[in-house]
């Protein structure tokens, strides 16, 4: 999870600005630029979410795996999905982004510089080609794959509106029919604005760095049909926690991995955790 900011159009509206803890852009971005028991029963557009979706607010912590087992293995990989899975975590987050030829892929960056795959974009390189370079899953792979598992899906936008609209419909007539164990997360309301419009039944996370301090930011993303928000962990306060409460939405934070950070969002009541160390988050916790 970071911010990116394509050049989606120029109304595009963004979470408030990045934190010193997430300064590093994408690579390529220039050129375009928890729930519990007591939602049981909860309904997403006449869809009775399952209990996976529900499970962990304002009960139990929630842990999901930041691109995987990432600590343990080259992040959005099968290997650490693979590796995630054989902790006790809720799910896996992973970032999606859609090469040349149409494939949904799992990728954080715009291109594979960082794997010595060269600066070319993702979106310019099809599924093979990228294979080539990197061993890229497919989002198809993983909906296979690891059924047993919630999945956090981050949309990443890049290369304009009609190239992110093609990665929305990708991505999300794939979800739509694992819509009970699927969140669609982006940084970008806009982005989450056409999947309400065309999948209304898909859970939405919105990410940013820092959540709204004012009632009236909470109530928009209620609004926009919200069910999260997903923020830095270092922008979580007891103001903030205290109103996505009073507006019934749940809480999660990026990137939990020491123990200073881990035990104060779990006093502050955050729901969810998302982590690169899931086996080391899922025994604190179990003792505490």
């Amino acid at each position: 999870i970071s911010p990116v900011r394509p050049e989606i159009s120029a109304r595009s509206a963004w979470g408030a600005g990045r934190s010193p803890a997430a300064t590093a852009e994408q690579p390529g971005v220039a050129e375009n630029e928890p729930f519990g028991s007591g939602y049981a029963g909860l309904c997403l557009n006449g869809v009775a979410l399952a209990p996976a979706l529900l499970a962990g607010y304002p009960g139990s912590m929630r842990v999901i795996a930041h691109r995987g087992w990432s600590e343990r293995e080259a992040e959005n990989t099968h290997a650490a999905f693979a590796a995630a899975c054989t902790t006790a975590c809720t799910g896996l987050e992973m970032d999606l982004r859609l090469a040349a030829d149409g494939t949904v892929v799992v990728c954080h960056d715009a291109s594979l510089a960082r794997w010595g795959g060269g600066r070319t974009p993702i979106r310019r390189l099809s599924l093979t080609e990228l294979r080539a370079r990197w061993p890229l899953p497919t989002l198809a792979e993983v909906l296979e794959r690891y059924a047993d598992r919630e999945l956090w899906l981050e949309l990443k936008p890049h290369g304009g509106a009609a190239w992110t609209r093609r990665l929305v419909r990708g991505v999300c007539t794939l979800a739509l029919p694992h819509r009970d164990r699927v969140r669609i997360l982006c940084f970008s309301p806009l982005v989450l604005a056409w999947v309400r419009r065309g999948w209304p039944q898909l859970a939405l996370v919105r990410n940013c760095v820092r959540p709204g301090a004012t009632a009236t930011w909470w109530r928009q993303q209620a609004a926009a049909g919200i069910t999260t928000v997903d923020a830095w962990q270092g922008g979580w306060n007891p103001a903030s926690v205290g109103l996505a409460q009073a507006h019934g939405l749940a809480t999660a934070a990026w990137t939990v991995d020491r123990v200073a950070e881990l035990d104060r969002l779990r006093r502050l009541g955050v729901g969810t955790v998302i982590t690169d160390r899931p086996a080391w988050v899922v025994e604190r916790l179990a003792h505490v």
